[in-house]
């Protein structure tokens, strides 16, 4: 039997459980809903139970479907890795194995339409909606477009306030996305042809309360930009399983000393954000409300080491012919191209902010985690250590298995691209400009026509 200071972490939706109550009962069956301070339990008599954690003498997983086990540190609680909603292997109420997601993306840099591009066919992943903000009708076409190009039908649409900023200017720059999205076969033409209706597309706080309420114990959320859509969504009752975002900061006290550190983060505690400091008080709801079963943030701290490196574009291009999965090949082949377009104007490798937020909702494993309390002072965003918050904040990343994760491939493949960029080198004809790309032998020549530079992007300030 675990011990209970464990079962906030382990008790994830789905998981056959049998808990051992401090009043001496024994109630057996399926964690329905993992709550903040509790769990609902669907017993083997049909009646659905609401035992708070504080109930709870010890627990025991039945089937095997939680795989991380407490550590030996498990008494502090600070290390234990949080739950999401479905581990590989483990399956929802229907059977499917996959997260349901629901993706909540700015437009304004392209690691969000390379985030759009791994989660939208990844084998992990159910992806049920995407909003955006602030919420044009341009950027609501362009994710359209993409998903209808992926041949991925049935996800829902939604934009902030829409359609109050159906028309706002400047939400992103179609000039610059038409020369890095408009490759691998995917063309303008088709692009042009894209209608939009207004009735589409939901408001995005509609949107995330509705599509979360239809799947059972709720959606994961993932928000890669400020959270203002989550925080609409809280006012209309929204519940949801997890919210990992993109954004916050972790610093002294939180991430271990051994941990290397950024230099213009040493001796932080705390630092202004992008994401959180454009929506705080959204933020500060969702950090205090009980309806989010769980947070898990990648801070500033972690994703600004997390670059597009020649070993990731190496095994990005071993993953497109390696994956059987044509959709997924796809989307792949679409995000090499991206990035092969993006390159071409001589810049260096491109933060991956978003993309390591996202490996980390499907693997939490890719992040080393602690259980903290975040607090902002003075505009300024940090965390400290804190045990039965159920927010856990990232002080660190696995650079290999982030990429087995978001390519979704086996460690191999990994090891392969890293002996192919450790033997061959290729700049592809200036294709990358300065940097100096690994690729592997047999793409160097399909890789060769260089595509038009684009103009500047600047990155966000996350």
């Amino acid at each position: 039997m675990r011990s209970p200071t464990s079962a906030a972490l382990l008790l994830v939706q789905g998981c056959h459980a049998t808990l051992l109550l401090r009043d001496g009962r024994c109630i057996a069956g399926v964690v329905r809903a993992p709550m903040k301070r509790g769990v609902k339990l669907l017993a083997a008599d049909g009646m659905v139970e609401i035992v708070s954690f504080d109930q709870i003498a010890s627990f025991e997983i039945v089937d095997g479907i939680c795989t991380a086990a407490a550590p030996a540190s498990a008494s502090s609680g600070h290390d234990l890795p949080p739950p999401q909603s479905v581990k590989r292997g483990s399956k929802r109420d229907n059977g499917d194995m996959r997260i349901p997601l629901i993706l909540d993306i700015e437009t304004a840099d392209p690691d969000d339409i390379l985030t759009l591009l791994f989660a939208a066919c990844h084998p992990l992943v159910d992806l049920k909606l995407v909003t955006v903000t602030p919420g044009s009708a341009d950027q609501v076409k362009v994710i359209k477009w993409i998903l209808a190009e992926l041949g991925v039908v049935g996800v829902r649409l939604g934009a902030r306030e829409w359609p109050t900023n159906k028309d706002k200017k400047n939400c992103i720059s179609m000039r610059f996305y038409a020369k890095i999205l408009f490759v691998a076969g995917h063309t303008s033409a088709s692009f042009d042809k894209t209608a939009l209706d207004d009735d589409e597309v939901l408001p995005a706080g509609v949107a995330i309360a509705t599509v979360s309420a239809a799947v059972a114990g709720g959606c994961t959320l993932f928000t890669g930009g400020p959270p203002t859509n989550l925080g609409s969504a809280l006012e209309v009752g929204a519940v949801l399983d997890c919210w990992v975002a993109q954004g916050g900061f972790c610093g002294v006290g939180v991430v271990p000393p051994a941990v290397p550190t950024l230099a213009k983060f040493e001796g932080k505690v705390r630092c202004q954000t992008w994401n959180f400091g454009g929506a705080h008080q959204a933020v500060r709801e969702a950090l205090d409300s009980d309806c989010i079963g769980r947070r898990v943030f990648v801070g500033k701290n972690v994703c600004h080491k997390c670059v597009y490196t020649d070993v990731l574009h190496t095994a990005l291009c071993l993953a497109v012919d390696k994956t059987a999965d044509p959709k997924h090949s796809g989307a792949l082949e679409w995000a090499r191209a991206l990035m092969t377009a993006y390159h071409s104007n001589g810049k260096g490798p491109k933060k991956l902010h978003d993309p390591l937020a996202l490996a980390t909702m499907i693997n939490v494993h890719v992040c080393t985690v602690r259980e903290v309390s975040v607090d902002q002072v003075k505009g300024a965003w940090g965390s400290v250590l804190c045990v039965g918050s159920c927010t856990w904040a990232a002080t660190d990343y696995n650079e290999d298995l982030f990429m087995q994760t978001l390519l979704d491939c086996d460690p191999s493949l990994v090891a392969e691209a890293h002996a192919a960029t450790s033997t061959t080198r290729c700049s592809a004809r200036g294709e990358f400009g300065a940097v100096d790309w690994a690729v592997p032998t047999t793409q160097a020549a399909a890789m060769a026509g260089a595509a038009p530079a684009p103009e500047h992007c600047p990155e966000r300030n996350t």
